[in-house]
């Protein structure tokens, strides 16, 4: 199985107070690191360490991964000059490398420890992994709304803890699923109708037989998703987003971004009205 993790700053007591993690010490927090990292990861396991492991020098950093399963891969982080270091054992990595890109279940994975705002094939599904930010949940959840593959695979992100391969993608397709998930309406088959040149950003959505299930639109920096239930006249406000622009969107990516949410929204509403009718 494959593991990520990045920024885990072994013996960092400042970590604690900068990230907010949950630790009274360093020492209280590299024994919980090192408890969840060996109770997911295994000896034959790989794991990619997007860099920061610690800031701590060659000998604690030896005496650290000792105690850490798993076949280990280091991308060097703004805080791993320690490997260069003669004191360093270089076997307790497979490899180290600044950047890396990863080909797993045929797809793409970019892995550094710096965010990128742009990457091979980023167009074509390729995820971008890394490090660096100490972002919280609230990032990757983000991101994944905005259809944007790039996650933070720091500790901070993911609970102390490693992330395989299959929790990964779970969580990125909790908002990407496959058309085999939805029931009669699923967004792929949505068609969007522009309804005023005055206001652009307002469309009827229609399903492929022709259907009016709702309307979006973006006013006063709002922009709201509405579906019209099967036998009402009006329809009912499901979602809604607030941007920093008042009446358009601020380019062709922001739109496709939220006409994709709107759309995933708007199926997920139906899907859940299915279930209902079935229970």
């Amino acid at each position: 199985m494959i593991y990520f993790t990045a920024d885990t700053h072994f013996g960092h007591s400042n970590v604690i107070r900068f990230e907010g993690r949950p630790f009274q010490t360093a020492e209280e927090m590299d024994e919980a690191l090192i408890r969840n990292w060996n109770g997911k990861v295994g000896p034959e396991d790989e794991i990619y360490i997007l860099g920061d492991f610690t800031m701590k020098g060659p000998t604690q950093a030896n005496a650290f991964l000792e105690r850490l399963q798993g076949r280990k891969y280091l991308i060097r982080g703004n805080h791993d000059g320690w490997v260069d270091r003669a004191a360093f054992r270089r076997e307790h990595f497979v490899w180290i490398k600044d950047y890396y890109e990863l080909t797993c279940q045929n797809r793409l994975f970019v892995l550094c420890h710096y965010p990128l705002l742009s990457w091979r094939r980023m167009r074509w599904g390729a995820f971008h992994l890394h490090g660096h930010q100490h972002n919280h949940p609230q990032y990757n959840e983000h991101n994944r709304k905005m259809g944007t593959a790039r996650l933070d695979m720091g500790v901070d992100a993911w609970g102390m803890a490693p992330v395989s391969m299959e929790e990964l993608l779970r969580f990125w397709e909790e908002e990407h699923r496959p058309d085999a998930y939805w029931g009669r309406i699923k967004p792929s088959e949505l068609r969007l109708e522009m309804t005023c040149s005055l206001c652009p950003e307002q469309y009827d959505v229609f399903d492929k037989d022709g259907r009016c299930l709702g309307y979006l639109h973006l006013r006063g920096g709002s922009f709201t998703v509405n579906c019209v239930r099967p036998g009402k006249k009006y329809g009912e406000v499901i979602s809604k987003y607030t941007l920093d622009g008042w009446h358009e969107f601020a380019g062709e990516e922001e739109r496709a971004a939220y006409l994709a949410i709107a759309r995933r929204d708007i199926a997920e509403y139906f899907r859940k009205l299915e279930m209902e009718e079935g229970q």
